[in-house]
C-alpha cells in the first residue's frame, strides 16, 4: 500500500505537474518545478485540503510562477450553500479574489485566507475540483472573475449559538461599557460572531458549546456591568456575499422569507448580513432564503447549474435501489385511478423489517403506529414479526380490530397528556401501558395501583431533524424528567404499581449512531431505583435518507455499542420502536401537475397534491425528493418552485426543484413519503384525503 508521500509523487508523475499531499508540503524540490509552467495540486489526506496544506501549495505555487493552484476535494467547487442542508445549492462557476476571501473567512471554503490572500498578491489562479467526479465542473477564482455587482453569493448556517444581550445601567458612558463587554468576552476566550450596539444596548451572538463551557463566570462579570438576557436554542444564517455593504438588492425576498419567522436579530457580519433565528426554524429559513435568492437566477459566468446537477445525484447509492423506479409503469397506471395517491411498496417495508429484526442485541422491534396507520402496511410489519407501539387508544383499537388474537404483551401504549378512559381501556386489553408523568399516580391511583407499567424518562436532551420532532429535553412535553423520577419511583412502591420497563424516546432523523447505546447508559442509571425493570425501550428515530445518494443508515455501527451493553447487562431485554425507518422510503405519493406559471421569473409547477395531502415540507421544512414520473428519463430543464393547491403561501412542496419540460397532466412523484404523510394529511379546503394503496411484489 502506498504511503501518502509515495501517492503524491504517482500522481506528481501521472500529471506531469506539482502536487501537494497532506503533511508532505515540505518534501518538495523546488528547482524541479520552478519555470515548467506546471500547475500545483493540493489533496488532502481524506480527499479534502485542510489549511495547512492550502497555505503551502499557495506560496509554492507562488513561487514557481505555476500556472495555477488546483484545490481537490469532496465537491468540485464553492457553492451558494452546503447541498447536503439544501439539495438544490449551485455550483459558484468563477469569482474574484475578493469574493473568495469573503465566502473563506465565513467558512465556505477549504482553502485558508491566507492562502487567498498569497494567490492574490500572486495574481495566481486558483481551481477547486472534486477527488470524486475529477471530470466535473468546478469553481474558478482569478483576477479576470467577472463583475456583477452587488449581491448575495451563499448562505451559511451556524446551527448552534447563544446571543447575550447586555444592557447597561442609565447614564453609563457607551463608550466604556462596550468597551469592559467586550473585554469580559475576550477574558474568557470567548468570541462574538456577530455583534449589534444600539445606544446602552449591544447583543452578541457566539457559539452556543463555547459559551456553556465559561457560562457562569461570564455571566457574573457581565452582571456586574448591565442587566443581562440569554437566549439559548438559537441558529445564525447568515448572507455572505460581493459587496454588500453597498445595499441588498434582494432585500424584499429575504424579508418575505423571514415574516412569520420568529427573528431575534438582524446584523451585518463579516461583510455580509447575519440573521438569529430559532434553531428548529434555522434549517426551513435556509432552505426559504435559498430558492427565494437563488431560485430564478439563470445560469451564467458565476451561478452554474445545482451541485446535483453536476455531480450526477440521480445515480443511486452503490446497493441501494429505488423500488419505484422499477415500478415506474405501475404507478403511472395507478395514477390514472385518481390522484393525489399514496402507493406503499411492501417489499420495501419487509426488508427494512428483517433489517431491524436481525440485529442480535435487539429483543423486539415495535413499529411506531403514527407514523403509518393504513392497514395493509401494518398487515405486513405483523406479518413480518413486528410488534406495535401506540400512541392513542384508536391506535390501540386498531390493531386489534385488525388482528383480533395479537398477543397484548406484544402492544406497548405510550400516550402523552391522554385522559384518564384512555389508560383504564388499555389495562383492561391488556397491553403494557407506559407512565409519561406522576400526575397520572397522584390524580388516578386507582388506576394504577397492583398494575405492571412502564415508565418514561426524559434524559434531558432531544435529537433529530428538526426543532418540532425531538421529544426530549427540558422544553419537551414527553417523559419524566431526572429531577422527577426518584419521586415516580416512590408513588409507584406505594400504589404496588410494578416497573417492568424504562422507556426513552430523543426525537426523529437521528444518524449518530451511538445514540440508542447512550440512552441504554442513561436508563441504566436509574435502575436501582426500579428493582423489577427488566426492559429498556430505547426509542426509534434511526435517521432515514432523503436523497438517493445519502449514505443508507448504518444499523450494524448503532448495533455494535448495544452489544457491549448488553453484554454488561444480561438480564436486560433491549427494545426499539422506529417508525419513519420501517415504512419513510415504502412510500411515494403520486400527484398531477394542474398549473405551470411564470412570475417575476420564478417558475412555478402547480399539482393538485400541496400541504393537505403532506404537511412535512410546510411544517418541519423537509425535503422529499420530487421527479416528473411521466418524464423520468429526461434531462433535467427547469427550476421550479414545486407547489399545491391550497390557499396558502406555505404551501410548497419543494423549493427550486430541478425537473425536465413538464406539461399539465403529467405525473409528478414525491419520494420517501410512507411515514407522516397520509397519517398527518387533512381536509383543508375541503380537499378529499389522498387515497392509499399497497403494492405487492417479489422480495428480492
Amino acid at each position: 500500500m502506498q504511503t501518502g508521500e509515495e501517492e503524491a509523487r504517482a500522481l506528481e508523475q501521472a500529471l506531469g505537474e506539482a502536487v501537494v499531499w497532506h503533511g508532505a508540503g515540505a518534501a518538495f524540490d523546488i528547482e524541479r518545478w520552478k519555470g515548467t509552467d506546471a500547475a500545483v495540486h493540493v489533496i488532502g489526506g481524506e480527499g479534502t485540503a485542510d489549511e495547512g496544506d492550502g497555505s503551502v501549495a499557495a506560496m509554492l505555487a507562488a513561487r514557481l510562477d505555476a500556472a495555477r493552484l488546483e484545490v481537490w476535494g469532496a465537491l468540485p467547487g464553492l457553492c451558494t450553500a452546503d447541498p447536503d442542508l439544501v439539495p438544490s445549492a449551485r455550483l459558484l462557476r468563477h469569482l474574484g479574489y475578493a469574493d473568495a476571501l469573503a465566502l473563506a473567512v465565513a467558512g465556505v471554503s477549504d482553502l485558508a485566507p491566507a492562502a487567498l490572500s498569497t494567490a492574490r498578491a500572486a495574481r495566481l489562479p486558483i481551481r477547486f475540483r472534486s477527488t470524486a467526479r475529477p471530470e466535473a465542473e468546478g469553481t474558478t477564482v482569478s483576477h479576470a472573475a467577472p463583475d456583477v455587482g452587488v449581491g448575495v453569493l451563499a448562505l451559511i448556517m451556524q446551527p448552534e449559538t447563544t446571543l447575550v444581550t447586555v444592557a447597561a445601567p442609565e447614564h453609563a458612558p457607551s463608550a466604556r461599557f462596550l468597551a469592559e463587554v467586550f473585554a469580559a468576552f475576550a477574558r474568557h476566550g470567548l468570541a462574538a460572531t456577530l455583534s449589534v450596539q444600539a445606544g446602552a444596548h449591544i447583543a452578541l451572538v457566539c457559539d452556543a458549546g463555547a459559551y456553556g463551557e465559561v457560562a457562569g463566570a461570564l455571566l457574573a462579570d457581565l452582571g456586574a456591568l448591565g442587566e443581562v438576557v440569554v437566549r439559548d436554542g438559537c441558529a445564525t444564517v447568515r448572507l455572505v456575499g460581493r459587496r454588500l455593504d453597498a445595499g441588498l438588492p434582494d432585500v424584499a425576498a429575504a424579508v418575505d422569507v423571514l415574516d412569520g419567522h420568529p427573528v431575534h436579530l438582524v446584523g451585518r457580519s463579516d461583510g455580509g448580513l447575519a440573521v438569529v433565528v430559532d434553531a428548529g426554524q434555522a434549517e426551513r429559513v435556509t432552505r426559504e432564503l435559498h430558492a427565494a435568492l437563488f431560485g430564478a437566477v439563470s445560469e451564467g459566468a458565476v451561478f452554474g447549474p445545482t451541485l446535483g446537477d453536476v455531480m450526477g445525484r440521480s445515480e443511486q447509492v452503490p446497493g441501494r435501489g429505488v423500488w419505484w423506479r422499477e415500478r415506474r409503469g405501475d404507478l403511472l397506471a395507478l395514477a390514472e385511478r385518481g390522484t393525489p395517491r399514496y402507493a406503499y411498496d411492501a417489499a420495501t417495508m419487509r426488508s427494512a423489517a428483517r433489517t431491524l429484526l436481525a440485529l442480535e442485541p435487539v429483543d423486539r422491534v415495535l413499529y411506531a403506529l403514527k407514523a403509518n396507520p393504513h392497514p395493509g402496511v401494518l398487515r405486513v410489519l405483523r406479518d413480518a414479526g413486528v410488534a406495535f407501539e401506540c400512541v392513542s387508544l384508536a391506535e390501540v383499537e386498531r390493531v386489534f380490530d385488525l388482528f383480533p388474537d395479537h398477543a397484548p404483551e406484544r402492544v406497548l401504549f405510550t400516550p402523552n397528556f391522554a385522559p384518564r378512559a384512555e389508560y383504564e381501556r388499555a389495562f383492561a386489553l391488556g397491553v403494557t401501558v407506559t407512565v409519561d408523568n406522576a400526575f397520572v399516580l397522584d390524580a388516578w391511583p386507582d388506576v394504577f395501583a397492583g398494575r405492571t407499567a412502564f415508565v418514561r424518562v426524559d434524559p434531558g436532551e432531544g435529537r433529530g431533524h428538526h426543532a418540532h420532532v425531538r421529544t426530549a429535553g427540558t422544553r419537551s412535553k414527553f417523559g419524566v424528567g431526572g429531577d422527577g423520577v426518584e419521586a415516580v419511583a416512590a408513588r409507584a412502591a406505594d400504589l404496588g404499581l410494578r416497573v417492568v420497563g424504562l422507556h426513552a424516546h430523543l426525537g426523529s432523523g437521528i444518524t449518530d449512531t451511538a445514540t440508542w447505546a447512550e440512552t441504554a447508559d442513561a436508563l441504566a442509571g436509574y435502575l436501582p431505583l426500579f428493582p423489577d425493570v427488566r426492559v429498556l425501550d430505547l426509542g426509534g428515530g434511526l435517521g432515514v435518507p432523503t436523497l438517493p445518494t445519502e449514505p443508507v443508515f448504518d444499523v450494524a455501527a448503532a448495533a455494535e455499542p448495544l452489544a457491549a451493553f448488553k453484554a454488561a447487562h444480561p438480564g436486560l431485554a433491549l427494545w426499539l420502536e422506529p417508525g419513519r425507518f420501517l415504512v419513510a422510503e415504502a412510500g411515494v405519493l403520486l400527484a398531477r401537475v394542474t398549473q405551470l406559471k411564470e412570475k417575476a421569473g420564478v417558475r412555478f409547477v402547480g399539482v393538485d397534491a400541496g400541504m393537505n395531502a403532506l404537511v412535512r415540507p410546510t411544517l418541519y421544512g423537509a425535503y422529499h425528493e420530487i421527479v416528473n414520473l411521466s418524464r423520468l428519463d429526461a434531462e433535467p430543464a427547469w427550476t421550479a418552485e414545486v407547489v399545491g393547491p391550497i390557499c396558502e403561501s406555505g404551501d410548497v412542496l419543494g423549493h427550486a426543484r430541478r425537473l425536465p419540460v413538464t406539461a399539465e397532466g403529467d405525473v409528478v412523484l414525491v419520494a420517501t413519503a410512507g411515514a407522516y404523510g397520509r397519517a398527518m394529511a387533512s381536509t383543508y379546503n375541503l380537499r378529499p384525503l389522498p387515497e392509499e394503496v399497497v403494492l405487492e411484489r417479489v422480495d428480492y
